[in-house]
């Protein structure tokens, strides 16, 4: 009942007037219910008074914020990541008119209204999902965004709060894998004991290579940060240092990006194979006579190769007695059966005895 302000109009209509909420001493009044009453005593005695209750000062600034679940995502409709959801953070929801939530790209540009208006008029701000397109439903560029949260209250505070960035993010880790060669043998005879896998990969958080059998366990695993490492080398071990069975054996590298992006490597076949691998050579004479009279003027030499399904090449070289070689050809090893010598050197010319 306390008077905290007032008016007097003598020989006059009462004006409207607009009230500051300050009291007699000029101060702003506390923060309360308030009520406004006029009333008046004529010449004649005659009084009357009129009251309008339920005047409310509220200086309170409410703090509001605003929070994302994921910094990185793909609206790919692949299940992973596909949206991110903005979460509002509104302390004092009494005396809410309306608000609204929008997104925004780097340049400030509104890009979508997720909620906004009179019509979103409830007590509390709710989260809301945003699936990475505009207003018209198309997705939006690869690149960063951020949410804007706007609060208008009864007693006019209008504050906002941004989110921080998230990025859309839909291109995939990519990956070109090749092997040095295609088969193996890690025997301990010092020819072909590893292979040289050689990686360009782009640029992620992590890169993990693995090698797997025919029956889809995997026997060796790799991991890198950033970029998979230009080559790597497998010794044919396992992870427990163990030698693998001979079989047919697939190398690859992946990655999930931030966004949950997945870029997987063309597989590339590897090959162990520790067979033992015995040639022989025979000729149909032990002497000919290249002299041209069609007469024993080559020898026919025969190969025995034992292992013919994973030869890498063939090599033939004829030999002088002291060990130097006169003669060397490369024959396909599809059509290698036989080879016919003429008694000539690389150079064409002809041995001596």
């Amino acid at each position: 009942g306390t008077i905290v302000k007032s008016f007097v109009w003598r020989n006059e209509t009462p004006r409207s007037f607009p009230w500051d909420g300050k009291n007699l001493e000029g101060t702003l009044a506390p923060d309360g219910v308030y009520s406004y009453a006029v009333a008046s005593t004529d010449r004649a005695g005659n009084a009357t008074e009129r009251r309008l209750d339920n005047i409310i000062i509220n200086t309170q600034a409410p703090p509001i914020a605003l929070t994302i679940d994921e910094a990185w995502f793909s609206p790919n409709g692949d299940g992973v990541k596909d949206s991110v959801t903005l979460v509002p953070e509104v302390p004092v929801t009494a005396g809410i008119m309306n608000w609204g939530l929008t997104v925004r790209n780097e340049g400030g540009q509104t890009v979508r209204t997720l909620t906004g208006g009179e019509r979103y008029s409830i007590e509390s701000p709710e989260p809301a999902v945003f699936d990475g397109t505009d207003d018209t439903g198309a997705p939006l560029p690869e690149g960063r965004y951020r949410a804007q949260l706007t609060v208008l209250y009864q007693n006019g505070h209008h504050p906002s709060a941004e989110s921080p960035y998230f990025t859309v993010d839909v291109t995939a880790p990519t990956a070109l894998v090749r092997a040095e060669h295609r088969v193996f043998s890690p025997n301990g005879d010092g020819r072909k004991e590893t292979v040289t896998l050689y990686h360009e990969t782009s640029r992620e958080e992590l890169w993990q290579g693995s090698i797997t059998a025919q029956d889809g366990t995997v026997v060796r695993a790799f991991a890198w940060t950033e970029t998979a490492d230009a080559s790597t080398v497998w010794d044919g071990r396992a992870d427990d240092r163990m030698i693998v069975p001979d079989g047919v054996y697939r190398y690859t590298v992946s990655a999930v990006d931030r966004a949950g992006n997945r870029g997987v490597s063309e597989p590339v076949e590897i090959v162990i194979d520790r067979r033992e691998t015995p040639v022989a050579l025979s000729t149909q004479d032990e002497a000919f006579s290249p002299n041209g009279d069609g007469l024993k003027d080559r020898i026919e030499i025969f190969p025995q190769i034992a292992v013919t399904d994973s030869i890498d090449r063939i090599v033939l070289s004829i030999h002088r007695e002291d060990g130097t070689a006169v003669r060397t050809l490369r024959p396909a090893r599809e059509t290698f059966v036989s080879y016919a010598w003429d008694g000539l050197d690389d150079t064409g010319s002809l041995m001596p005895d």
